[in-house]
């Protein structure tokens, strides 16, 4: 019976020292601003959405880091979700666009916002950034 205890306190700090050397993701933030912000011309109109993902934590390269994110609209739609991954922290750029306006809809304003999260850290959450707001006016 003594022989087997060295044995399991063996597998025991292996896996202990298996999930210290895991990535983990200490805070996500994201940013957001509209391109232009007040839209005066011919429409349809092409708003562009510019923001970053800035992801901080203690990263192990074998353990890469997979960050989701979206945009979210004023007019109640949500974009695709995407994905990618990182082996280190840091930020990335993303990029979106509206296109919006003609007879239907001489006039508009509204906004975007980008939400990003650690797909495998739930225990997070999400990140958003501050709504982007933008207005389009047709011109007659």
């Amino acid at each position: 019976f003594k022989m087997f205890a060295p044995v399991a306190g063996a597998v025991l700090f292996a896996f202990a020292s298996q999930a210290l050397a895991d990535s983990s993701v200490s805070n996500v933030t994201a940013t957001l601003a509209a391109s232009p912000v007040a839209y005066k011309g011919k429409c349809p109109a092409v708003i562009t959405f510019k923001g970053t993902i800035t992801v901080t934590g203690k990263f192990d390269p074998k353990f890469p880091v997979q960050i989701g994110y979206t945009f979210l609209r004023s007019d109640g739609a949500t974009g695709p979700i995407k994905y990618y991954t990182l082996t280190a922290p840091g930020t990335t750029t993303v990029e979106e666009t509206w296109t919006l306006g003609g007879p239907s809809l001489p006039t508009y304003s509204g906004w975007e916002q980008l939400k990003a999260w650690p797909t495998r850290h739930l225990g997070f959450g999400y990140a958003f950034s501050p709504k982007a707001s933008f207005r389009v006016a047709c011109a007659k």
